[in-house]
């Protein structure tokens, strides 16, 4: 016993003094010695075999050095030893880039002065030359009803949730068809601007001051002012109908979410599309090559520079992708689909020139477009 009190003393002079603790009267078990080992005085190491401890055993050799001595957790990095390897992180894999491309099916002829298609892509509507509207079957390719809505050639636009195509004239009147509720006219004073939202549309006007309006189709009317700026001219407009958000856009981009406008985007594009999948802003200037999209509270996501002027801009329905029309080549324009959160390209399709209008189903499955007096249906697939 005296031997072992004489020992642990050894220890205390000649290095950082060990945590003992009781494993027995008589086996102290020493935990924390120099360089970290861990054994009970007088004990042989764990694994060592009367023969020498050469079978099954860690403890290094009387001539091997401290480099040598194998790892007791293999995989954790010693600063001080050097035939360790420090951990590799696994690189990420590249996020996948869905493929877009556009089936041509079906060429229709008709003279019209604008077009759209609703949110399911399965009915349309043309402004015929002639000053009348009629409904288009974009599979099909026939017409199947014809009026008229205005004094002035009917210009349809855009479809709401409920199967309603707003269509604008010249005049200060915007009027909306549909089987269901049939026609619904309404006169706006100072209309500069108008576009769907959900069930109900929103306007922009100047009659005695700038505003936005939100209107119901039961005659309710909620408007906010706007920067006068905004009706110096037609701003561009983009809707975000499940954050209740309009995008306008004159060369700097507005926000206006029904408590207050609020501008956050200086010099981004008179251009302007709303990504609904990813909820980012996408802009540029007409006749510019710079894209760029934003967070619905402005902040810059990405910048590219497309391969001609950018004509239009238009959300590929809801699969989340902007359509950028493209002018490279007067003769041969493109339709090239930017992601609306990376601005990563999905892919690139001919569009026809002389292409005047086009309109996008808000499902993103179908597309119509006009050039000369052709009109073209397209189904839109994404991989």
């Amino acid at each position: 016993m005296n031997r072992l009190i004489f020992l642990a003393t050894l220890f205390v002079a000649c290095a950082p003094a060990p945590l003992v603790v009781d494993a027995g009267a008589d086996r102290p078990l020493l935990i924390g010695g120099p360089n970290g080992e861990q054994a009970e005085a007088g004990v042989e190491a764990p694994g060592a075999e009367e023969d020498g401890g050469t079978s099954g055993s860690t403890a290094p050799a009387d001539n091997a050095s401290d480099d040598d001595t194998v790892p007791v957790e293999p995989g954790v990095f010693f600063p001080d030893r050097i035939d360790v390897e420090p951990p590799v992180e696994e690189e990420e894999e590249p996020a996948v880039v869905p493929v877009l491309t556009m089936d041509q099916d079906r060429i229709s002829y008709y003279s019209i002065n604008g077009l759209a298609i609703d949110r399911d892509g399965e009915m349309g509507f043309f402004g015929m030359s002639g000053g009348n509207s009629c409904e288009f079957d974009p599979q099909g390719g026939g017409l199947i009803a014809d009026m008229d809505l205005f004094g002035c050639p009917d210009d349809p636009t855009v479809y709401d949730n409920q199967g309603r195509v707003l269509m604008e004239c010249a005049s200060d009147e915007v009027a909306f068809y549909s089987v269901t509720w049939g026609t619904q006219r309404y006169p706006i004073p100072g209309l500069i601007e108008a576009d769907v939202n959900g069930d109900g549309f929103v306007t922009v006007e100047d009659d005695g001051g700038c505003r936005l309006s939100r209107r119901g189709h039961d005659g309710s009317v909620e408007s906010q002012d706007l920067p006068v700026e905004l009706c110096d001219g037609v701003p561009a407009l983009a809707i975000d109908e499940a954050g209740d958000r309009i995008y306008l856009a004159n060369g700097d981009l507005y926000v206006a979410d029904g408590v207050e406008v609020r501008q956050i985007g200086v010099e981004t594009g008179d251009l302007v599309a709303f990504d609904a999948a990813n909820g980012t802003v996408v802009t540029a200037f007409e006749g510019d090559v710079r894209i760029t999209g934003v967070d619905m509270l402005g902040e810059p996501l990405w910048r590219a520079e497309a391969s001609g002027g950018v004509e239009s801009l238009a959300a590929v329905g809801d699969r989340g992708a902007v359509f950028a029309v493209e002018d490279n080549d007067p003769s041969s324009p493109d339709f090239v689909a930017y992601d609306g959160l990376t601005g990563a390209v999905w892919g690139s399709v001919d569009a026809w020139p002389g292409m005047f209008d086009y309109s996008v189903s808000a499902d993103g499955t179908t597309m119509i477009a006009a050039a000369g007096g052709t009109v073209y249906t397209y189904t839109i697939n994404v991989d």
